[in-house]
């Protein structure tokens, strides 16, 4: 089992406002991936249209030492 730690948030752009009750889905590409280390790009659509989207970069961890 593993963990996924957010690292750094990249480019972020906040497009649109998002409201209660609004449905978030949010879409990563993996971009790199190096040892335990990996960069992500991604959108969030809201019916449709893009309300944000950053570059991520994570780091991975066995889900026993990162505890």
């Amino acid at each position: 089992q593993k963990l996924v730690l957010l690292a750094s948030v990249d480019d972020a752009k906040f497009r649109r406002p998002v409201r209660p009750g609004d449905q978030l889905r949010i879409e990563m590409t993996m971009i790199s991936k190096k040892a335990t280390i990996c960069k992500m790009s991604g959108q969030v659509p809201v019916d449709g249209n893009v309300v944000a989207e950053a570059t991520l970069m994570c780091v991975i961890r066995d889900r026993q030492i990162a505890q």
